[in-house]
């Protein structure tokens, strides 16, 4: 089922400021993105924001982009985050196919072997970037028993 720009959205909207996404596969964590950036571009390519070490994902995944509105000059401005998969990826939010539609805070995002969460990062320091090596990812998924 492919969801479009009303996807519905579990939690409150996304915010200004740090968000993260949090990587897992089966449990384990995989890899974690702390950043203040609108725009983010996730896949298993080198050059992307957020690289996935997963043969099931594409060089080129997904954007992920805040959007934002200003209603007037006196008040203060809105913004939201949108999910652009690109060809040939298979990307879910919340267990549905999605092409391109809202994500907000607390979303799931899966991808390939990955189960993404996309959160507030508020308390976060600094922006950083953290992948787990292939080899230890799948140390800890075999002593978890989970293969």
């Amino acid at each position: 089922m492919a969801a479009n720009m009303s996807h519905p959205s579990s939690t409150r909207p996304a915010a200004a400021g740090k968000f993260q996404l949090v990587g897992t596969v089966a449990g384990v964590d995989a890899c974690h993105l702390v950043w203040d950036q609108d725009e983010i571009v996730v896949g298993s390519a080198i050059q992307c924001d957020l690289v996935i070490a997963d043969p099931l994902v594409p060089r080129r995944a997904f954007r992920l982009r805040r959007e934002w509105r200003h209603a007037d000059a006196s008040a203060g401005c809105d913004n939201h985050w949108i999910l652009e998969a690109f060809p040939r990826a298979r990307t879910y939010v919340n267990g549905d196919m999605v092409h391109r539609g809202h994500v907000a805070y607390g979303d799931q995002i899966a991808l390939g072997c990955h189960q993404l969460r996309f959160s507030a990062a508020e308390h976060e320091p600094r922006d950083r970037r953290a992948n787990t090596r292939i080899d230890d990812l799948c140390q800890r998924l075999l002593e978890a028993g989970e293969l």
